[in-house]
């Protein structure tokens, strides 16, 4: 029977959809439009729950028919013929079936997608119909030093959304080629993207089973502990007491669990691609090799490029990427992405931000079952009675704290040397260490410091019960379920897929890569600037962010506008640990005010001394850092609920050099967490000697003197002149006396409240060191 062109139009669209649109959720029906209806029952990374069954969809494919006027009727045609779609026989269960829903915007979404496949459909039905192009055919128009590497047997029906990219665009200079997709990528290729810029990002998705068959890596743009703030999370809104009391087992309660924690990376990454989609930044996922300036490669893509120069002095970088999906142009979706492909990718300049590993120490048995590292602990798949956690770090820290909250019966730490003297070297404030350790111990955290692990004992193999059992270094046994080293991360300079040595890049035997020009991040290589954990501290994520825009501003930005494009490596940072409650600290410590010569006094406030911690939070404190002669804010340092949102305020006070007297003259929003910074304010205020209650009388006397006028001597001359008697010491009359000799009339009031705060000893007189001080105030 020979088919009508609606009827091949419809049979080639169906194909298309099934591929093309698969990952869609369900839209409502419209008028005019091909019905298909495709449901997702997208299955939990193997990375988080040990499910085999990764990216599972299951479609539910009604026939094919055109809407007119609202009812179903046959594919019909201007010829006489028609044609019926056979129907699929996979089909939902009664329950699961599509319910009508008002059209929303995700459904003109898809019915635009639709459009847009529809006339991919015809074009590529010509082409067939007529035989004028075929895949070979087409291939064989790529460039051959293009497709080298690819081959026509690679390919297969992709659902791939992500990550891909067309050999066309890949083959055409970049202004900016960044390594690595963490936070310090990102930020890189988004300013690039900003100043006007082509930039791509090529990263190497951490876990194979952290990416979706749509190729969304969840791990992408995240910093290296997403996983346990997503944990962290989940931990704070699952109540892992009552689940367990309605008689859900802890496989059950784990997935849900992990399943949060899914929802959460998932919403981060999807968050990112549509960021990199509305900037036109290029996304790839492969592993990229910096290629020295004289392999073959560089060369010949630099000869491609010539006409793109400025003159036949410049020069570019060249990466080569392995194991990358590529789109070859011209051909219908479901058959154009070529996975593990090779391609050399070039630009102007190279931003190197491949972040950090986990350190693994020698005889650690690590198999990602049991025995952890805090990359690997992504991965665990049930619910831990028992974790047995080494290390002193924030890492360390946050995990112990959140893996009680999520109700394991036993957590330890083991600290090599004791968690006070290591909360120091974190910068941490003594008071606040203090309260973490006390709030650890109060939740059940054991901590054995002093100790090490000597020996693993053994480890049970995957699917095999028992605990892991350690035998520490004070000869004691202790056994788990899993065991967590959170003993420090080393930046990636030295693997050898990054390419840098070879490259030209200097790295250091720890893996740090060097910066000949520190404030504009710029490596030993020619264009090439590196940003983030790979060159070395503090490697935080905000940190990293800002060096990685500072290094792009720098490479492109001709003329330096107000400091822009360099970058202070010696910057005071802001610090944020999650466990739960929340730090933060800004600035100095005492001791370390007392270092750089400042005199210092302390404010502290206790969480329940704000009406929100008194109802809601109680546990935690606020300390400010105060410099006693001037009353100026030095250093804040939290813990307790929204610290780590509450630091950037305190960051606020410190850069703004603001006094505790602005503090208290502040008025803050009732029933919330800022008005323990008032209550601080108080604190440090009772310990000044010279608080809030002597500005107004100094704003009195410097409005009636120039202090500036009278040295001490002369100050000592004016003294004595009114001391008549030589006792040293002057009643209220005398000083009231000395001032009007002086030229400047005090008012009554003003001079008695003077005596009144100044005369501690209540003799009713102030001596000469009590009177010098009040000046030796004003000058300061």
């Amino acid at each position: 029977m020979k088919l009508s062109k609606i009827a091949i139009l419809v049979l080639i669209a169906v194909e298309h959809q099934r591929d093309s649109l698969a990952w869609l959720p369900y839209s409502p029906v419209r008028k005019g439009a091909i019905s298909q209806h495709t449901f997702s029952n997208q299955k939990t990374p193997r990375a988080l729950t040990g499910n085999a069954d990764v990216g599972a969809k299951e479609t539910y494919l009604v026939r094919a028919t055109k809407i007119v006027n609202g009812e179903n009727t046959e594919a019909d045609s201007n010829e006489s013929s028609t044609v019926t779609v056979k129907e699929e026989t996979t089909r939902l269960p009664e329950s699961r079936k599509p319910v009508e829903k008002a059209e929303t915007k995700e459904s003109k979404r898809n019915e635009e997608i639709f459009i847009q496949t529809k006339k991919s459909a015809k074009k590529e039905q010509k082409k067939y119909s007529t035989g004028e192009e075929t895949t070979s055919k087409r291939l064989d128009k790529i460039a051959p030093q293009r497709k080298k590497t690819l081959a026509v047997g690679n390919t297969g029906k992709s659902k791939r959304i992500y990550g891909a990219v067309t050999l066309s665009a890949l083959h055409d200079l970049y202004d900016l080629v960044v390594i690595g997709g963490g936070p310090a990528g990102v930020a890189g290729a988004v300013k690039a993207a900003q100043m006007g810029r082509r930039a791509i990002i090529i990263d190497r998705p951490k876990l194979d089973g952290g990416v979706l068959c749509s190729g969304l890596d969840l791990f992408f743009g995240g910093p290296t502990g997403l996983f346990s703030k997503a944990l962290r999370d989940a931990a704070k809104n699952t109540n892992v007491e009552a689940m367990r009391a309605q008689g859900l087992d802890d496989d059950v309660i784990w997935k849900q669990i992990t399943n949060t924690v899914v929802k959460l990376a998932t919403r981060n990454a999807e968050g990112q691609m549509k960021l990199l989609n509305r900037l036109n930044i290029d996304y790839l996922q492969g592993e990229a090799s910096l290629l020295d300036m004289e392999h073959p490669d560089a060369v010949h893509a630099l000869e491609e490029c010539a006409e793109k120069l400025e003159d036949e002095d410049s020069f570019i970088r060249s990466v080569l990427v392995k194991n990358a999906p590529v789109i070859i142009d011209g051909l219908a979706r479901y058959e154009a992405v070529h996975e593990n492909e090779e391609v050399v990718v070039s630009a102007s300049n190279i931003l190197v931000a491949t972040g950090s590993k986990s350190l693994r120490l020698p005889g650690i048995p690590f198999d990602g079952h049991r025995v952890f590292d805090s990359e690997t602990i992504n991965g665990l798949s049930f619910f831990p009675h028992s974790v047995v956690i080494s290390g002193a770090g924030i890492i360390a820290i946050e995990y112990a704290n959140i893996f009680k909250a999520l109700g394991c019966e036993s957590v330890t730490l083991i600290i090599r040397s004791d968690l006070e003297s290591s909360a120091k070297k974190l910068g941490m404030d003594e008071d606040v260490s203090n309260e973490l350790i006390r709030l650890l111990l109060a939740s059940g955290v054991v901590i054995k410091e002093g100790v090490t692990t000597k020996e693993f004992e053994h480890v049970p193999s995957e699917g095999e019960n028992g605990k892991v059992a350690i035998r520490l270094s004070d000869d004691s046994l202790i056994e788990s379920d899993i065991f967590l080293a959170a003993v420090g991360r080393v930046p990636r300079g030295l693997e050898e897929k990054t390419g840098l040595q070879e490259g030209g890049v200097e790295v250091n035997e720890r893996g740090m890569v060097k910066l000949s020009n520190r404030n504009k991040l710029r490596t030993t290589s020619d264009q090439v600037s590196a940003a983030g954990d790979v060159i070395g501290p503090p490697a935080l994520a905000s940190t990293s962010m800002e060096q990685a825009q500072r290094a792009v501003t720098a490479m492109f930005q001709e003329e330096e506008i107000d400091g822009e494009s360099t970058y202070d490596p010696d910057e005071i940072l802001s610090i944020g640990v999650w466990t739960i409650p929340e730090m933060g600290y800004y600035g100095l410590t005492k001791d370390a005010a007392i270092k750089q010569g400042h005199n210092v006094v302390e404010g502290i406030a206790r969480f329940d001394e704000c009406l929100r911690g008194r109802c809601f939070a109680p546990e935690g404190l606020l300390k400010l850092v105060v410099d006693s002669d001037c009353g100026q804010v030095l250093g804040v340092h939290l813990i307790g609920k929204e610290a780590a949102e509450m630091v950037h305020y305190g960051m606020a006070l410190v850069k703004a050099e603001t006094s505790i007297f602005e503090i208290l003259s502040t008025t803050f929003t009732a029933v919330t967490f800022h008005e323990l910074f008032k209550e601080a304010a108080f604190d440090a205020n009772s310990k000044l000697d010279f608080g809030v209650e002597w500005q107004e009388i100094f704003k009195q006397l410097t409005s009636a003197y120039d202090v500036d006028e009278l040295t001490p001597k002369e100050l000592r001359e004016r003294f004595d002149e009114i001391d008549e008697d030589g006792s040293g010491e002057l009643d209220e009359n005398e000083l009231r006396l000395l001032f009007k000799n002086m030229g400047r009339p005090v008012s009554k009031r003003t001079i008695a409240n003077l005596m009144r705060l100044s005369d501690l000893d209540g003799s009713g007189t102030i001596d000469w060191e009590e009177f010098k001080a009040i000046f030796d105030k004003l000058v300061c």
